[in-house]
């Protein structure tokens, strides 16, 4: 597969899956300030991906990002298991938004614990002058190649099926979790499997690109602010996932293209920039309506 192709698809892809992943996890908590980098699934992955470069480097052998993804695919689906035997953890009802403002503030918590680590692990090895993967932080696709894609292609549609197929139960979930109940829903296997869906899009996409800040949680923030999205969850789940994929695609066509004296910049440091900004405007506007409501 030639490079240009390889890599227009790559970027497609993975915009499709950090939105994917995004709109499951804010629809299942209703939480606004829900996302994969808030709940600490990026974090999870460049934990993984440092200590297979450590581990690495100890030993000698050369670390591979297939070997992180599937360490990280056992931690997962351990959690999972765990999650799933022990059912009665899931709080169901009045103390379910507690369980989810927990659940953010030990993601944050998890996130500056991470931040931390790398930070003193690129310290020992800048005193020493050793190379280390800085560029984890900003995800770009310099590297991409053919396994990647079909990679990506695979995974893309294996969970947007099972996705879809739980639009129903999602539909059902925007209305509340005792409106979930009422009408038949399994809340908890519902809740379970997207996060589950959520975890192996933001796997996948770190562990062969980098981080993406703030994507998966920014993106089911624009598709809301147009009506058509937001009265229907699928359509966020199907077509915003689209957009989403085609939105990466060209803001890295213009990293790929626009260097700057020679150098690329790395696409998710340009998408953290606009997203932050973009993320603010949006929570400044619903703050400002919220007033006038009042």
């Amino acid at each position: 597969m030639e490079y240009e192709i390889a890599r227009v698809l790559a970027s497609f892809l993975c915009g499709f899956l950090l939105a994917l992943s995004g709109s499951l996890v804010q629809q299942i908590t209703q939480n606004s300030l829900a996302g994969p980098s808030t709940l600490g699934m990026n974090s999870l992955v460049v934990l993984v991906i440092l200590g297979n470069y450590l581990i690495g480097e100890a030993l000698g052998f050369e670390e591979s990002n297939i070997t992180a993804f599937i360490v990280y695919l056992g931690i997962v689906f351990f959690l999972y298991t765990i999650s799933n035997k022990r059912k009665a953890n899931l709080a169901i009802g009045a103390d379910f938004d507690q369980g989810v403002r927990t659940l953010l503030l030990m993601g944050l918590c998890f996130n500056l614990f991470v931040g931390a680590m790398f930070s003193i692990a690129h310290f020992f090895y800048l005193a020493q002058g050793k190379p280390f993967p800085t560029e984890l932080w900003f995800g770009n696709f310099r590297q991409v190649t053919g396994v990647q894609v079909y990679l990506l292609i695979g995974f893309a549609l294996v969970l947007s099926t099972f996705a879809c197929r739980m639009g129903n139960a999602l539909r059902a979930l925007s209305f509340g979790i005792e409106t979930s109940l009422t009408l038949g829903v399994d809340v908890r296997k519902t809740i379970r499997h997207s996060l589950i869906i959520s975890c192996l899009a933001v796997g996948l996409v770190t562990c062969f690109f980098g981080v993406f800040a703030f994507m998966g949680l920014i993106i089911p923030h624009v598709l809301r602010q147009f009506r058509w999205f937001r009265q229907n969850s699928a359509r966020e789940l199907s077509w915003g996932a689209l957009a989403s994929g085609l939105f990466l695609m060209a803001l890295d066509q213009a990293c790929y293209h626009l260097t700057f004296e020679g150098t690329e910049m790395p696409v998710g440091l340009l998408s953290s920039v606009f997203g932050s900004f973009i993320l603010m405007f949006l929570m400044l506007r619903s703050e400002k309506h919220l007033w006038r409501l009042s």
